[in-house]
This record gives structure tokens, sequence and C-alpha cells, in this order.
């Protein structure tokens, strides 16, 4: 366990996890990004923060996700990646499986939750304008939406890790995945690339450096938030 910080920022962490757990999409991605910014800040796992109601907040466990098309399950894996998880595909469920603390996992489907939500609109309005192979260009554009925040998430994480007490948290985490999953007798193994057309890939990967990877600012409405402005 680490040395903790000033009594206040553990309660203030305490306030933003309840806040993660809200009926609104927009609060509840944006307290899961600032808890997750905050642990982080203070080389803190969750273990390091008394939550009393949750007694197993720092324990390794999975939760599942209905992934079904490839481009959602890769930006599930890219977050995952980027915060402390595991990512796979459970080939007798066929549902997109996220492992690493309670928390964490909280956090990174949250927020690929938001951003899955900001690509399908921004895709949806995208092949308004497009005449033939809408479904293929669809399909492109997301993907190309998803390797351009890949490489986004990639680039935020490794600014990160070049803090040395950062780096120590990865790998205690990736540890204590690595246990998990050996006593769940679950042995991973690298997924084949799908090939993907170049029909609307480039302007998927154009679109994506629109996309708010920090919830709160509102930089793509989603279509709930443009409901509440009608």
């Amino acid at each position: 366990m680490n040395e903790l910080p000033d009594e206040h920022i553990l309660e203030k962490i305490k306030k933003i996890l309840a806040l993660t757990e809200s009926p609104n999409e927009n609060e509840a991605a944006v307290a899961a990004a600032k808890v997750k910014e905050l642990l982080t800040q203070y080389n803190l796992d969750i273990a390091d923060v008394e939550i009393a109601d949750v007694k197993t907040a720092s324990d390794i466990e999975s939760s599942s996700f209905d992934a079904h098309y490839k481009w959602h399950s890769n930006l599930f894996a890219a977050v995952g990646r980027t915060h402390f998880c595991r990512v796979y595909k459970d080939t007798y469920t066929k549902r997109t499986v996220m492992v690493g603390t309670r928390i964490n996992v909280q956090v990174a489907s949250t927020l690929a939750n938001w951003i899955a939500v900001q690509l399908d609109y921004m895709a949806f309005h995208k092949v308004q304008d497009i005449d033939v192979g809408k479904l293929a260009y669809r399909n492109n554009f997301l993907h190309g939406a998803v390797a351009r925040i890949s490489e986004r998430l990639d680039e935020m994480h490794r600014r990160q890790q070049d803090n040395t007490s950062v780096t120590a948290l990865v790998v205690r985490h990736e540890d204590r995945i690595n246990d998990w999953l050996e006593e769940q007798g679950i042995r991973l193994q690298r997924g084949k690339a799908k090939k993907v057309g170049s029909y609307g890939y480039d302007a998927g990967r154009s679109a994506a450096d629109k996309v708010d990877l920090a919830p709160g600012s509102n930089q793509v409405k989603t279509p709930s938030q443009e409901r509440l402005e009608a």
C-alpha cells in the first residue's frame, strides 16, 4: 500500500466515485475519468481508498459487454489497455470481457461506452452524404476512427508512464491480472487482425481527432444531449 495523500484527497475521490453510478451518461463518464486521473496522479490503487460500501473494490474481477462488432470490441481493448485492464473475446459467449480491479473496469467501460456513442453518432451523420455502399463506408469509418482513438490513448498513456511511480503501478496491475487469469485457467491468445477496406477509413481517422476523450467538454453532442436542447 502506498503512502496516502491528505485525507481530503481521499474523501474527494470517494465522492467522485459515487457519481460514477449516476444514470446521467455524461455525469458518470466525467466522474469515471476524474477518478482515474486522481488515482494515477497520486499513484494510488483503489485499495488505498477505503470505501465502506465496497469491500472488494481492489479485487481483480471481470465484466462482460455486448460488443458484437469488431470496431466496438477493438475500442474496448484500446481503452482497457490504457486503464490497467485486460480485454479479450469470450469464444463461447461471444461477449467482450474486461479484467481488472472493479474501479478500473468501471472507469474503462464507462469511457469506452462514452466514446462509442460519439463514434456511432458521427458515423450515422457521415453516411447520410454517401450514395452507395453506406454499410461498408460506415464499418470502415468506425474502424478508422477506433484506430486513431487507440493511437491517441496510447500517446496519453505514454506521457503518464514517464512518471516512474506510474510505471510501477502498471506493473503491479499487470501482475495481479496475470495471477487472476492463471487462477481462472484462462489462457489468452492473440487474435488475428481483420482486413478493413479503405472506403471511409481515412475519414474515420480524421473524425476521431474531434472525439472527446475527456468527458464533460461536450465537443461532440450525443443524441441525448441534442434531445435536451431541442
